[in-house]
């Protein structure tokens, strides 16, 4: 007997289906998989309540481009002792100290650096000096006046190194090139697997940057995976290699002299890129796998293993460039920010994969002038994101007033993941979708589609406008049926008129816009 269908008496609202992060590798019907994830997640900030906003654009940091049509490298911001704080811009050639705006830039690079639009720095401030490093050439310092330039670190038993940390107050090195008599012949040899670190004054006790005893180093298993990042955290030296993360620690020997001890490697991914972010929930990286974190206990998790999908996320990158991934923090809205490139860029870096360590949840941007770096910047009290682009300009970002990329707009797009209304495999007659938005700087026209059944029904679109405000004095008359909207959370209705077992709703627009969430009205069909 065929089965026969019958309309239940009344319709039936949902709640509201608030936004998450981005699960594209989740598979309806996965139970992991819930209607409030996105199968695409673009250009925008989620907040704790689920509300996606598009995200604010960025305007220039200075006026002028960096001469030479060179690229940032580096980026850095501190305060020194004598109480000034500056803000200093690198290249592969020169340095900079960059006040912003109109104000003129100081060059205070000395002699060139020799390194390339890939050598990007690290920084350490220690002993009132700040200390970069590109590992190409010397290890430099600056003090902090505009009147001097970078100088060479001298005092070392190595000519450069890869990579540059404190730990316990000591300066560390790892990677370093030191010379090798081969038949005769100094040679500069790298030696991957070597970790050094500078003495103290013996009279005084204070760290020395400037002494290195030849004595002061460590072998992390000579032979082994090269070590690509280092950090300090919780008191531990934090050394990854290719297989894995090696802890360890400083300590004092019975003879006076400093050791290092090597704790239990955890092994199990692959650390690929030299930029991390240290804070003191956890240690961020990335490895070939996708966005790693340290916790306290040493442990690692992926945090994106169940999040991006292999067609959509994470290995649909250009995995070659994974190496120069470049991470930084938002600290106000909690995230960590990771500058990758997809598969058909080659300079620079043109997305940004979004980590929300409060939530977990995680979405991409797409920038329209690919950077080259990043970081936080503290401008007057107010944190922005500090960019420095391909195209030789600096950018501040992150703040209401910049509803554009430096004058150009973008896109930005959110599509839900498939919602069977908690009633999988049955067949609804849905009715209306009413989309639920709040005002976000100025109207905007958004476009909404319904994607039935994961596409293999029909694609039902829609276009209204959120946040639009009526002026006074415009023409329109009382007593017209006209409601006066307000600036606070409203409604757009979609009418669908149409059976099926899942739905999706997807917005998209190229102007500021708000989504709170999405209710869905239907009816129930039973057998």
């Amino acid at each position: 007997m065929a089965e026969v269908f019958r309309v239940a008496p009344e319709a039936t609202t949902s709640g509201i289906f608030m936004i998450r992060g981005q699960r594209s590798r989740w598979i309806y019907p996965n139970p992991n998989l819930s209607p409030e994830y996105c199968d695409v997640l673009t250009n925008v900030n989620v907040s704790e309540e689920g509300v996606a906003k598009s995200r604010f654009g960025y305007v220039k940091y200075s006026d002028t481009v960096i001469p030479d049509g060179d690229m940032p490298t580096g980026l850095w911001q501190g305060t020194f002792a004598s109480g000034t704080t500056r803000q200093v811009v690198v290249t592969p050639d020169k340095a900079y100290s960059d006040p912003g705006g109109a104000a003129a830039r100081s060059n205070i690079t000395g002699s060139d650096f020799t390194g390339t639009n890939e050598d990007r720095f690290e920084f350490i401030f220690t002993k009132d000096k700040l200390v970069m490093n590109n590992a190409v050439d010397q290890v430099r310092t600056w003090t902090g006046s505009t009147s001097s330039n970078t100088t060479d670190l001298t005092g070392m038993p190595w000519t450069k190194c890869k990579g540059i940390f404190t730990h316990k107050n000591l300066m560390m090195a790892w990677g370093p090139n030191e010379p090798v008599v081969i038949e005769g012949v100094s040679v500069d040899t790298c030696f991957p697997t070597r970790v050094r670190w500078c003495d103290i004054n013996r009279r005084t006790y204070e760290v020395d940057i400037g002494t290195w005893r030849a004595d002061n180093r460590y072998e992390i298993y000579d032979g082994g995976p090269k070590i690509v990042a280092a950090c300090d955290n919780w008191g531990t030296a934090l050394i990854f290699k290719e297989d894995g993360l090696y802890p360890g620690e400083i300590v004092y020997d019975q003879l006076g002299h400093f050791d290092f001890q090597l704790g239990q490697p955890r092994r199990g991914f692959t650390p690929i890129s030299k930029s991390l972010v240290v804070r003191p929930e956890f240690v961020a990286g990335v490895a070939s796998e996708g966005l790693f974190i340290i916790t306290p206990d040493l442990n690692f998790r992926i945090v994106n293993l169940d999040d991006l999908g292999a067609k959509k996320g994470w290995y649909s990158l250009n995995q070659e460039r994974l190496k120069y991934a470049h991470l930084f923090v938002r600290e106000k809205d909690h995230q960590v920010r990771v500058l990758v490139s997809s598969s058909g860029n080659t300079v620079g870096h043109d997305k940004v994969m979004v980590w929300d360590w409060e939530t977990g949840d995680i979405w991409f941007d797409l920038i329209t002038n690919p950077l080259n770096y990043a970081r936080p910047i503290t401008i007057s009290s107010v944190e922005y994101d500090w960019f420095g682009s391909t195209n030789g300009y600096l950018y501040q970002a992150n703040n209401i007033a910049y509803p554009t990329d430096d004058g150009t707009g973008y896109t930005w797009q959110i599509k839900m993941a498939p919602n069977d209304l908690g009633m999988p495999g049955k067949v609804k007659h849905i009715l209306n979708i009413q989309t639920i938005f709040s005002k976000r700087v100025d109207a905007s026209d958004v476009t909404m589609r319904v994607n039935i059944d994961q596409g293999r029904g029909s694609t039902i679109t829609d276009t209204f406008n959120v946040g639009a405000e009526y002026s006074w004095d415009t023409g329109v008359s009382w007593n017209t049926g006209k409601l006066w909207p307000g600036a606070e959370s409203r409604r757009a209705d979609t009418f669908v008129n149409t059976m099926c077992e899942t739905l999706a709703p997807e917005w998209t627009s190229s102007t500021p816009g708000s989504i709170v969430g999405y209710i869905v009205e239907y009816i129930p069909l039973e057998n």
